[in-house]
């Protein structure tokens, strides 16, 4: 029997950053909501590494602009890493800043989706669910 979209998020271990502690707090509601209960938050993308390479999610959320080093640098280091299965791990983007240059930005650095801010629950919902390999087909 396979796991619906609502178990798979539910049970994903996210790792979550954003210099924004109010935009933490809302998207970690939004999380929790989903189900999600294993989550680690970070207010710089030096301090999301840590964590990752700590203990690998299944899942990164990052803001792309933050102070110093953004979520630019920070797909760089975890794809940076080719023999280490966090090089692989998916990686949502959450962004107010989404021009066409960014969004290409963003994928040419290794996004797996990017989703603008203000955030949607429901688009939220549906790209972390892509992000974790849930089919179109499990969607609907």
């Amino acid at each position: 029997m396979s796991s619906t979209p609502s178990e798979i998020i539910a049970a994903a271990k996210i790792v979550m950053v954003d210099d924004d502690l109010n935009t933490l707090g809302m998207l970690g509601a939004m999380l929790a909501s989903f189900g999600v209960t294993d989550l680690t938050t970070a207010s710089t993308a030096r301090e999301a590494f840590h964590a990752i390479k700590k203990s690998p999610p299944d899942l990164v959320i990052t803001d792309w602009r933050m102070p110093g080093e953004g979520g630019e640098q920070l797909l760089q280091v975890i794809r940076g890493q080719p023999k280490q299965a966090i090089s692989t791990i998916p990686v949502l983007v959450v962004t107010g800043y989404a021009d066409q240059e960014m969004l290409a930005a963003a994928l040419k650095a290794g996004a797996t989706r990017v989703l603008t801010k203000p955030v949607d629950p429901k688009e939220f919902y549906i790209r972390i669910a892509r992000c974790l390999g849930v089919s179109a087909d499990a969607m609907s």
